[in-house]
């Protein structure tokens, strides 16, 4: 995973006092959980004003204007992502392995979703398999189709 950034790196980086105001809070650890990176995305879930998580991949090809590519609410935290084509996976805590289509990425939807035993800990993806790890159900593998 990349550096943490600062709140006065956001500063520097805000183009309004509206947008260094919201990045500032954004810049603590306190409202983000499970997030990773793998260039040129930035994921995690985001603790905004509602009582679950959401989901937010975000674009830092340009470092100096990273983009928000769009969020999905998935009812629960996100452990892991991996993309492979227009396709984001993601093993959510409480609910299994999710399959995002990120082809317009202003408006990703849940193109599948399994349900494993216990929690999704991790994914992986190939060009042929998709390989989901469970806390207790062991490791599932599925066969990607593109």
């Amino acid at each position: 995973m990349g550096e943490r950034w600062r709140p006065e790196r956001v500063t520097a980086l805000a183009p309004d006092s509206a947008s260094d105001v919201a990045g500032r809070r954004l810049a603590i650890p306190t409202p983000w959980s499970d997030v990773g990176y793998a260039y040129p995305l930035l994921w995690g879930a985001c603790q905004g004003s509602g009582s679950t998580p959401y989901s937010v991949v975000v674009d830092v090809s340009d470092r100096k204007k990273p983009r928000t590519l769009g969020s999905l609410p998935l009812n629960t935290l996100t452990r892991v992502v991996c993309v492979r084509g227009n396709t984001l996976f993601v093993a959510g805590h409480t609910k299994g392995i999710a399959a995002v289509d990120v082809s317009n990425p202003q408006k990703p939807a849940v193109a599948a979703w399994y349900d494993t035993v216990d929690d999704g800990r991790g994914v992986f993806v190939d060009d042929e398999f998709v390989y989901a790890a469970s806390g207790s159900g062991g490791v599932y593998v599925f066969k990607y189709l593109h």
